[in-house]
């Protein structure tokens, strides 16, 4: 099952970019797992997988994934 995707709104500071996408629709205390991956002008990273759980429906859940960076020689 599916919920879509997601454009980042991105926060360039040097080589650090902190990314902010919203999930809309999932239910409280379940399973789920998010893919991303950044598609830039120099490349695209690797998919990154990651499970988590979410919280209680009055506690929305917070995720922080680190990325590595695709960089030009």
């Amino acid at each position: 099952m599916s919920y879509g995707s997601a454009k980042a709104t991105n926060n360039v500071q040097g080589v650090n970019i902190d990314s902010t996408f919203q999930v809309t629709g999932l239910e409280a205390q379940k399973n789920y797992k998010i893919a991303v991956y950044l598609d830039s002008t120099v490349g695209t990273s690797p998919v990154i997988f990651l499970n988590f759980q979410t919280n209680k429906a009055s506690n929305p859940a917070a995720i922080k994934l680190a990325m590595s960076a695709v960089l030009a020689d």
